[in-house]
């Protein structure tokens, strides 16, 4: 009946966890304020400074800013920034001016110098929706090349600073503005692989550049 209960004779468990040790995070904080370089605190992955970009007032501390007109910084591939599992964050804070056009701001393209389908294995921009205003974007590519892009559903006024994460579990790809959940898209498998540098501020062709600021 209910409520009774006993005891088995002793039995064993033997618990085997094998985790492997984390991967230091990719971490630019754009503190040096001077010169043509930064470094990434984790992975030492270093960023080149392309035309006009430049040293500038960030969103704490120093940042950098674009004209829109051929400026980006750009990293060689590395293992660590050529993610291929499925799993990453992506984040940044930013200050765009209005172009009337995309602006991209964190991408990992797909081919450096040309601008070929499907473009990018993963990609943190801006699509243009009026003189005033934009809204934040996030795309992942899998390994199948099945490409998702979420949209967020709130919009940002150019001039205004604003934090842009974009999250990818291996289930959904998501967007969050300042800090809320504002996206969500189903996608699963690993991130699409290519030995291609990693950009700020443009796309591989490159293109499709950003007015503003980055932190």
């Amino acid at each position: 009946a209910a409520g009774n209960f006993g005891y088995s004779g002793t039995n064993s468990v033997s618990i085997s966890n094998v985790v492997a040790a984390p991967s230091a995070p990719i971490y630019w904080p754009l503190s040096e304020d001077t010169g043509t370089t930064s470094t990434d605190e984790g992975a030492a992955n270093v960023l080149t400074f392309v035309g006009n970009a430049a040293w500038d007032d960030g969103r704490i501390g120093a940042g950098i800013s674009f004209d829109g007109t051929g400026d980006y910084l750009t990293a060689p591939n590395s293992s660590s920034l050529n993610i291929g599992d499925a799993d990453f964050t992506a984040a940044c804070w930013v200050k765009l001016t209005n172009q009337s056009t995309w602006q991209q701001i964190l991408a990992k393209v797909h081919t450096a110098g040309s601008f070929a389908s499907p473009y990018f294995s993963w990609h943190l921009f801006a699509g243009h929706n009026s003189t005033t205003n934009f809204t934040p974007m996030f795309q992942v590519v899998n390994a199948s090349s099945n490409s998702v892009n979420i949209a967020s559903s709130v919009q940002v006024l150019y001039g205004d600073w604003v934090h842009l994460v974009g999250v990818y579990d291996g289930v959904n790809v998501k967007i969050y503005v300042n800090g809320t959940l504002r996206g969500t898209a189903a996608q699963t498998g690993n991130v699409l692989q290519r030995t291609q540098p990693f950009y700020v501020g443009a796309h591989g062709g490159p293109g499709e550049y950003m007015k503003g600021v980055i932190d």
